[in-house]
Parts: structure tokens; sequence; C-alpha cells
């Protein structure tokens, strides 16, 4: 009876209760998925706007903590039964069927810039611990607002397994979004993170975050295969060179991107013009610029291959004179196969030998000056190529750093790279180093990325522990000094898999045995048992360096 009395009412009527709040947020995302035939839509700072309606209900005695809880924890089950159909091609670029709904809690108060937890905080964290697939939970973290409660609750949740949620630094994405669209520090500390780590504003704009996500790479092989890029005398010439095959692949691109928003100007999504403020003072349907802000989220895919292979080329050609610029082409060529010399003595190297040189050349997620400057610049270089083109919004394209499980597919079909990497294999996942290339421990890694400036339009940075080391409460310190260190030194986001080598391996022998068992994937969280055998074993060896 209860059921039918609120589905009465909600969403034709205002919302009264806090159940009534999440059952016409609910409905809201179901109309607005078959609106738009999209996935990665957001619910915002879910544990703020509901909280008024929990307050008022707990004053009039309408409902208890527990009784709120228990309605989260059925919101939590309730989306996870959105599974979008993929075709095949999908299901290799998006592994584990993502839907990407996200939903926020945390943070700061967009008035005061306070510490903004509040009881609805702890039970929408809680419902992390469930084991569900969706929604997408982001946790808002300020290193000097959050309550020590909090933090030591996320470490906690982390340390016992739970792939989420993932971790947000208010301390850097509220300046980075008042700089990025020019606007009130108050609506700056109110952002929200759209599908798995793309950073909006609430309720004003139409970001369009996922536009397209872009071999950075394939720059590199052009060049390599180029006859009319004669031999470089100096890393300037090289750097250039990549830059303007980077901005001619961009070119391309945002043809086809224009083309897809003049088509979707046709098609009016009413409903989202009824959510999105602006659309009915302009009189203009979203996909027409009825936002007052408008963006679209470009994502680089690849970022430590280019510049662990810009460092070797600086370490191996510029600087040690391992070998020329023309041996080491030749050696990309060849795919680092063959036995043929490609310097003479004293310096006799096979094409294995180079490679082997070119894999100990420095590397990003080390720490190391050279890998992590030559990341500063390939950013730098991205952002300056995106800013120099509009939508056909008015926005800016703004930069991001995922790749959902693109670097595996982008991989496949591009060849040999400088940094050893060889034809085929994957490309590192997101912001993060290239698996296996962190030789000095995740502190290392997480300071290379901590010196970069992130993209507006989000980063993804997936850490792994031994499940050994976050045994009890000295593993929950550990989790808390990690987070903070990061996000002191500038860190955008982060997201943690702790989880068992053994179990994953006979997770891969014995699927039945492992229906619920639930593993981050880049931004987003999937069953182990819905990737693809290739993406299982990248998940397993991310875990450790021992590949299977």
């Amino acid at each position: 009876m209860l059921v039918a009395e609120t589905c009465a009412n909600v969403p034709q009527r205002p919302a009264k209760t806090f159940r009534e709040a999440l059952q016409s947020s609910f409905f809201a995302m179901i109309a607005l998925t078959l609106e738009v035939q999209e996935q990665g839509l957001s619910f915002g700072r879910i544990d703020q706007w509901t909280y008024p309606y929990y307050k008022a209900d707990i004053e009039n005695k309408r409902l208890t903590p527990e009784e709120a809880y228990e309605l989260i924890c059925c919101f939590t089950v309730k989306m996870s039964e959105l599974n979008p159909a993929f075709p095949e091609l999908g299901t290799k670029l998006y592994g584990g069927m993502m839907s990407g709904q996200g939903a926020d809690f945390g943070g700061v108060d967009p008035a005061t810039g306070e510490d903004a937890t509040n009881e609805l905080t702890y039970m929408f964290l809680d419902a992390c611990g469930l084991g569900m697939r969706q929604p997408n939970y982001h946790a808002r973290i300020s290193p000097t607002k959050s309550n020590t409660k909090y933090l030591n609750e996320i470490s906690r949740l982390l340390c016992s397994g739970s792939p989420t949620p993932a971790l947000f630094n208010d301390d850097v994405a509220i300046p980075l979004m008042q700089k990025t669209h020019n606007t009130s520090i108050e609506m700056a500390r109110d952002y929200s993170i759209v599908g798995c780590m793309e950073l909006v504003l609430s309720g004003n704009h139409f970001g369009d975050t996922d536009w397209a996500l872009i071999n950075i790479v394939r720059p590199l092989e052009v060049i390599v295969k180029d006859e009319k890029f004669i031999t470089p005398s100096n890393m300037n010439d090289v750097v250039n060179y990549y830059k303007l095959h980077l901005n001619e692949q961009f070119e391309n691109i945002v043809k086809d991107v224009w083309r897809l928003e003049k088509g979707l100007k046709e098609f009016p999504t009413l409903l989202s013009d009824a959510l999105i403020d602006g659309s009915m003072e302009k009189g203009l349907d979203v996909n027409n610029g009825g936002a007052f802000y408008n963006s679209g989220g470009v994502q680089a895919v690849g970022l430590a291959d280019v510049s662990n292979s810009l460092a070797a080329i600086d370490h191996l050609v510029f600087q040690k004179k391992i070998c020329t610029w023309e041996e080491l082409k030749i050696a990309l060529q060849c795919n680092f196969r063959g036995s043929g010399l490609v310097s003479e003595a004293p310096l006799k190297k096979t094409h294995d030998e180079l490679r082997a040189r070119c894999i100990s050349s420095p590397k990003f997620g080390n720490d190391e000056e050279l890998a992590d400057y030559y990341a500063d610049i390939v950013m730098k270089i991205f952002s300056q190529i995106l800013d120099q083109y509009k939508n056909t919004r008015g926005g800016n394209f703004l930069a991001g750093y995922y790749s959902m499980t693109t670097h595996v597919v982008f991989g496949k079909k591009t060849g040999a790279i400088p940094s050893g990497r060889m034809a085929g294999e994957m490309f590192a996942n997101g912001f993060s180093p290239t698996l296996g290339s962190e030789m000095k421990g995740p502190t290392a890694a997480l300071n290379s990325i901590a010196k970069q400036t992130p993209g507006a339009n989000g980063t993804s940075t997936n850490i792994k522990f031994d499940i050994e080391l976050m045994r009890g409460s000295e593993g929950i310190d550990l989790m808390r000094g990690i987070i903070l260190g990061f996000f002191n030194r500038g860190g955008l986001q982060l997201q943690v898999n702790i989880l068992d080598r053994a179990m994953l391996l006979d997770a891969l022998s014995n699927p039945e045995k492992y229906r619920d068992l639930i593993v981050r994937v880049s931004g987003y969280c999937a069953y182990f048992n819905d990737l693809s055998p290739e993406m299982k074993k990248i998940i397993i060896n991310r875990i450790s360096h021992k590949s299977i």
C-alpha cells in the first residue's frame, strides 16, 4: 500500500518525504535515460538534497534512521537493475556493461565552504559495502575540511575490499571548476560528478562529458613512419611534430563531433530542458545551448605511454646517445624484432637489447623528473589543441584523462613505441602509470600524478594494494594517510582496488562461485564475470605485477 501511495504522488506532484524523494529521483532517472538513450547520468549530491526530507521525517516521527538506511539500501539495489544493451564493439570499449549512474556524498557546504557531511552521508557511504555495481558512488573529500570520522569510515570500507566509493578532492576540484567555468565560488563548491569521474556544475550545466576518447599514442606511430620528418636535432623538433599530428587527428574528430551535435539539435529533450536551469529562461533546448553552462568532454587515452616514449627518446637519443633517431625508427618499424645490429661498436645493440634500454628509461609513475616533465608537456599540448575549438552550443572542449577499457582496444591497433611497448600491447589505464612500470611503489606513482594539472573534465587514477597490507586498524590508518597525502599534494581523483589475487584466480577458473564479485575497472565498477577473459586477466595483473 505504501509503495502505491508513493507512486501515486510522485513525480506528478512534489515529494513530501524522504521515501518520495528517492522514488521521484529514480523515476526521473528512468525517464531521462529513455529520453536521451544515454547511460552515465547523475543524481548529484544525493546526501545534500535529500537531507531536508530526511530531517523533516525524523522530526515528525514519520521515519527512523534505521528505516532511512533500509530505503537507501533498497535504492542502491534497485539502481543495479539498470543494464544497458551494448553492441559487440561497445562491450570491448566499455567492458563490464558500464551504466555509470553517479551519486555523490560528502564534501563542503556551498555557502560556507565548511564540512557538509550529515547523517545521510554515512548511510550512503555504508551502502557502498552492499557489493552493488550501481550507482557509481563518489565520495567528495576536502583534506582541510572533512572530519576524521568520515575519512576513517571511507578508509575502513576501502580496506574491506569494497571498490567504491571513488574519491574526489574538493580542494582541487573547486578552484578548477571556478576557473574553468568563470563562476562563483558558491556554485563551484556545489559541483557534482557525472558518470565515472567527469566534473560538472550542479543543475545548470550541460557538460556532454564523454564526446570522444582519443588515442593520443597514434601520432608517435605516425612520426616513426613519416618519411617527411627529417632527423630531429633536439627534443623540441620531436615534440612539435607530435603536436602537429595530434592536432590533425583532433581536427578530424571535432568535425564528427560537430556533425553529431547538429543532428541532436533536431531532437528536443523536453524533460532535460525542464530539469536544467537556463533552457526555460532562454527558450532553448539544451542541445541548442539552453543551459547556462555548456562544455564538451574529450578524453586522452595513453598519457603515460606518450610521456614514457618522449622521455625514452630524450634519454636514449639526445642525452646518453645510446642510439640514433634512425636506429630507433628501424627498431620500432620492426616491432623490436630481428637480430640486426642498430648501432656501431662499441655500442652495438640488437633490437631486443635496444628495447631493454627503452624499457629501463625513465617512466611516469616513479616520481622521476624526466618522465613527469613530459607528462606535463603532453597534457599542455592536449589542452591547447582543445582550446582552439568550440562545440556547437558555444562551449569549450575540456580535457579528460580516463580510458574506460579503450586502452586495451586502442593498444591492439597501435604499433611499437619508444617506451618499449610492442605493437598490440595495451596502453596505460587513464591517468595511471603503465602496468608494471611502478618500480618505486604506489606513493611514488601518486607523487608523479599529483605534480600534474588535472583535466577539467576529470581524471581516473587507479591504485592497487595487496590485501595483506590493509588488515586491521593499521591498514585503515595507512589508507587514510595515502588519501590525505595524495590530495594534499594536488591529486584530484583516486580509486582503490584491494583484492586477493588468489581469489581472483579462483574466480577466473570457477566463475559460478563468484557471481557477486565486484571489481573496479576504470572510473566504474563491474561484475567480474561480466568482463571479457582478457579484461579479467588485466584486472588480476593490476593487483600484482606477476602476470598470468
